[in-house]
């Protein structure tokens, strides 16, 4: 299993930067890879959203459930796509000056032979990539504009 940690500190207060963080219909808004994020239905109290990114020229398309802890955190599973079974959590801390926002991946690739591989050297880069720039958007988009 591969976890993959990337945070940056924002300054702003964490109400509103979890506000902007939980509307996740906005993220193509302010997050340039991402093209489609849609709310698809809601189950046991958590939503289906269907996405779509602009990963390395390839536009790759994923569901998750999703579901919030206010001012907390926000949990993602991903049940399709490519990366089935990928867990992700953003958290969020406030920290004098700002806020510290951390996405953490959890995956693994269950392909015989080529999975680890795929994982450690394909997958791993593209994700670790992805979140820095998800995390940088999220912090332009709060510190440039307010929301």
């Amino acid at each position: 299993m591969t976890k993959l940690e990337n945070s940056i500190i924002i300054n702003a207060d964490l109400e509103k930067i979890y506000q902007l963080a939980q509307a996740v219909e906005k993220y193509p808004e302010f997050i340039p890879e991402y093209k489609e994020s849609k709310i698809i239905g809601r189950e046991n109290g958590k939503i289906i959203i269907a996405r779509a990114a602009l990963i390395n020229q390839h536009l790759m398309r994923w569901k998750s459930k999703v579901w919030f802890s206010p001012n907390k955190s926000i949990e993602f599973e991903q049940i399709e796509g490519k990366l089935k079974g990928m867990q992700v959590k953003w958290t969020f801390e406030q920290i004098p000056g700002g806020t510290k926002v951390t996405i953490l991946h959890l995956f693994k690739l269950n392909i015989p032979l080529i999975g680890w591989f795929l994982e450690k050297l394909v997958a791993r880069p593209r994700i670790e990539k992805t979140a820095r720039n998800v995390l940088i958007s999220l912090k332009k988009r709060i510190e440039q504009i307010g929301y």
